[in-house]
């Protein structure tokens, strides 16, 4: 279980400090659509945080999903995007990457973070929530 809380550590704090770091645009710049990678077909906003990391930003219900590519698999970090957007939501995934998603975390149980959980144990990945997860109705493999 200690692997998993340096994992999940160094995953938001690349997330924070990647994000602290951003410049706004010069007028002469690249285009958002060439750097993030929208996709407004998907419903999903594709930031690049490192080769290995990306944000999906869900277009239509104000959520971020971490994706962070692995050696032989995939975490997500809050993979929720709404009830009916799963199916775009693992699609865009598969864009990034034809590795298993093996693990997802929710960083807490509510249901704009926890809400994909049993789409994505159903093709087999390990759910992993904080302990006030079980007080909720999040599905939870591990606390």
């Amino acid at each position: 279980m200690t692997h998993f809380k340096i994992l999940f550590l160094i995953l938001i704090s690349s997330l924070f400090s990647s994000c602290s770091d951003a410049k706004p645009r010069a007028e002469n710049s690249t285009p958002p659509s060439a750097v993030n990678g929208i996709n407004e077909e998907s419903g999903f906003i594709q930031q690049k945080i490192t080769e290995n990391l990306y944000v999906l930003k869900s277009t239509g219900y104000n959520t971020n999903i971490g994706v962070f590519i692995g050696a032989e698999s995939l975490l997500l970090v809050d993979p929720m995007s709404g009830v009916n957007n799963n199916e775009a939501l693992l699609s865009t995934i598969k864009k990034l990457s034809n590795k298993p998603i093996k693990y997802v975390i929710n960083t807490h149980n509510h249901m704009d973070h926890s809400g994909a959980n049993n789409f994505f144990k159903r093709i087999g990945a390990t759910i992993i929530s904080q302990e006030n997860a079980k007080y909720s109705r999040a599905l939870t493999d591990v606390t």
